[in-house]
């Protein structure tokens, strides 16, 4: 697969689609400056794991391997940005409020839309409460 994000992901990092153990679809190693893909994802995973990893890879990221810590929810929402255009955002979610199917709408992972939803929360009350009009 090389699409454009797998291009601009290549001014970061190397890319390697390869075998990988159960559970893992992806991991960025810094030593080697290389993102590693499992070879056994969907077209839908391969792009969303590629974004998330390629954030790794843009802020130097080493040993995350725990799905709660701050820069695996950041690497989330970084790719969840890249590959989410918040207009069809908008009107995905004006036909329904379900994540899985806003992902299937977009051609994101459930993970993805959820994470874009935590940016949404952070980011929209501080755009109104930075912006009053008194």
């Amino acid at each position: 697969m090389n699409t454009d994000l797998e291009l601009f992901a290549r001014n970061w990092a190397k890319v390697y689609v390869l075998p990988m153990e159960d559970g893992f679809k992806g991991a960025y190693d810094i030593e080697r400056d290389a993102i590693y893909l499992s070879d056994r994802l969907t077209d839908v995973q391969h792009k969303c794991v590629l974004a998330h990893e390629l954030s790794h890879a843009r802020h130097g990221d080493c040993g995350c391997r725990n799905g709660h810590d701050a820069a695996e929810l950041r690497a989330d929402i970084e790719a969840a940005r890249m590959l989410i255009d918040q207009a069809d955002y908008m009107n995905a979610e004006r036909c329904c409020d379900n994540p899985s199917w806003i992902a299937s709408e977009l051609g994101v992972t459930p993970d993805l839309i959820l994470a874009y939803r935590c940016w949404l929360h952070d980011t929209i009350p501080n755009f109104y409460q930075n912006n009053l009009v008194d």
